[in-house]
């Protein structure tokens, strides 16, 4: 009596202590497309980047997986599903409300609600881009853009710059969506748009990208339409605001750029 027991009591025991093994230690998994850093970990499928440290994304596969009664779908199918999940459900979110055009990436919805029209990248690596609209000030969470906006004067400056009858407006853009957000630094009455990515008033030098440039000589700075993010002053040339090295660089798009500044008066 004893001896079946006994047998019956050590695969059990085996399997307890193999349970208890891989609550601490994962054991490689294989799908059919050899995706790196797969593991049975824990009753699922993970993706661990180290035998030490589990990536906190997601955990890929749950107990099927695990025991095999289901394959691991491979990588590339899991995020395709996802990205088109995402894209599919702001999509679908979009066409309900039927936005239309007013002027100047500036739009309308069925609500009579005002957006900022934008691109955000979403996904697993930011692979996935969507079409979506800025309802409110800031990242989304400030006053309504219907309630501030006036749409008649509502008008483009360019470089990510916009003005109406009352403020002057910028729209900063980032992979998962940006914001859009009255600029007070500036002086309404004499800001303008100067060259590709640059802006001025009777005060400062602004970036699109950083806002306002220090260290920069106002009376010479100096850029131009068609040369990107170059420009000069009296004390030297820039890109995207960075001073250049003039003595150390090789790049030829500085090269160029800098031919066309020096020209300018």
């Amino acid at each position: 009596m004893k001896k079946p027991i006994l047998l019956l009591t050590i695969p059990i025991l085996l399997i307890g202590i193999f349970f208890l093994y891989n609550s601490y230690v994962p054991i490689e998994y294989k799908n059919e497309c050899n995706d790196k850093h797969l593991y049975r970990y824990q009753f699922g499928i993970y993706q661990i980047d180290s035998m030490m440290q589990t990536r906190n994304l997601q955990q890929l596969g749950g107990v099927k997986e695990y025991f095999g009664f289901t394959k691991q779908p491979c990588e590339d199918s899991v995020r395709h599903y996802t990205n088109l999940r995402l894209t599919k459900g702001t999509d679908s979110l979009n066409n309900s409300l039927k936005w239309r055009l007013i002027k100047d990436n500036l739009y309308i919805n069925k609500n009579g609600d005002l957006g900022f029209k934008e691109y955000k990248d979403l996904g697993d690596e930011g692979l996935t881009r969507v079409t979506d609209y800025i309802t409110k000030f800031g990242f989304n969470e400030g006053k309504t853009l219907k309630s501030v906006i006036d749409t008649t004067t509502f008008k483009d400056l360019g470089s990510n710059f916009y003005k109406d009858k009352k403020h002057i407006y910028h729209y900063y853009s980032m992979l998962g969506g940006g914001q859009f957000y009255i600029d007070t630094n500036v002086d309404y009455k004499t800001f303008e748009v100067i060259g590709d990515v640059y802006a001025k008033d009777k005060n400062q030098i602004y970036l699109d990208r950083t806002g306002i440039m220090e260290n920069i000589d106002y009376k010479t700075f100096k850029t131009a339409v068609g040369i990107g993010p170059y420009a000069k002053d009296k004390n030297g040339y820039y890109r995207w605001g960075d001073k250049i090295d003039t003595l150390n660089h090789s790049d030829e798009y500085d090269k160029e750029a800098i031919k066309i500044l020096d020209k300018l008066r």
